[in-house]
């Protein structure tokens, strides 16, 4: 497999997911003492709690700008080129920019924004119910914030990633967002491991939401929870997706793009001459490859570093 730019750095920078998660993890400096500074307000009865629910929107609000931050690091030359300038220049407000034309580059920062608006509606909830439970006494407002915030997980609006957590593994989730996919590839990357077709097509099907919910409707089940004899009906019925994902898997594979060349162009997406037919292609790679599920469970069995 050619080295890219990205496994070239590999060992240096950690990788996409490990930094996301790094942002918002709760052993983060900032994010700790914002945290003690909400828990402390609520001492101070219904003003307290307030001021809490503020200091939970501020902390959700860095969150997100951090995560765009390595998001911009992570695309600066794609951002660069959206937007032409230098991507030295790149920043978080350069990547939001870029996705109010590119509906790839909106597609990428989708998930953060959910989360933080998600975070601050629990935020709001908690706050309520707490006011609502005798938090408008200090001293009683910190047992009504605790339980405030316990109303707000009850409803399902608590912290944390969408789409099942966000240390979670791509088959735990029931949709994906194309952050979730490239973090999944650039993991991949990181351990010199190949990108397979499927990998791509996942990338592809995260960006196209009415796609991704079509074939849950039409299956049953997500794209990449499907079992392998689901997985290749669903590609025969989108034979020049397939193709094109075969080929950008080949591309990034061979060294001759990045793995962040793949969220706004596809090598692949016209190949030289036209598709044989679906039964001409169903053997070779594709018949070794086997399911997504399949192959994403050999590379957690085979740990780092190992190809599947």
């Amino acid at each position: 497999m050619g080295v890219t730019s990205s496994t070239a750095a590999a060992g240096v920078v950690p990788a996409l997911g490990k930094r996301m998660s790094s942002a918002s993890a709760m052993s983060n400096p900032r994010n700790l003492a914002l945290m003690a500074a909400a828990f402390g307000a609520t001492l101070f009865g219904g003003i307290g709690l307030g001021a809490s629910m503020m200091l939970d929107r501020h902390k959700n609000s860095e969150i997100a700008k951090d995560q765009k931050k390595i998001l911009a690091d992570h695309y600066r030359e794609q951002v660069a080129a959206q937007l032409g300038i230098s991507p030295d220049r790149v920043s978080a407000a350069d990547l939001e920019l870029a996705a109010k034309v590119n509906p790839q580059m909106a597609q990428l920062i989708k998930k953060v924004d959910l989360e933080r608006d998600r975070n601050d509606r629990a935020a709001v909830i908690a706050t309520g119910s707490g006011l609502a439970l005798g938090g408008v006494l200090p001293g009683v407002s910190v047992v009504s914030g605790i339980a405030g915030k316990g109303v707000a997980a009850t409803v399902g609006h608590v912290g944390g990633a969408i789409g099942g957590g966000m240390a979670s593994g791509i088959l735990n989730k029931d949709h994906l967002f194309t952050q979730d996919v490239v973090e999944h590839i650039d993991n991949k990357m990181q351990q010199g491991q190949p990108v397979t077709s499927f990998d791509v097509m996942m990338l592809r099907i995260s960006q196209d939401e009415k796609l991704q919910d079509g074939i849950k409707k039409q299956t049953g089940k997500v794209f990449h929870k499907l079992d392998e004899a689901q997985q290749r009906a669903v590609a025969a019925s989108m034979p020049d997706l397939y193709s094109s994902a075969e080929g950008d898997a080949e591309a990034i594979n061979a060294g001759r793009v990045t793995q962040q060349d793949l969220l706004v162009t596809s090598p692949g997406a016209q190949p030289a001459k036209a598709p044989a037919p679906w039964a001409q292609r169903v053997g070779g790679k594709r018949a070794q490859q086997g399911s997504f599920v399949q192959a994403y469970q050999a590379e957690q069995a085979a740990g780092p570093g190992r190809a599947v």
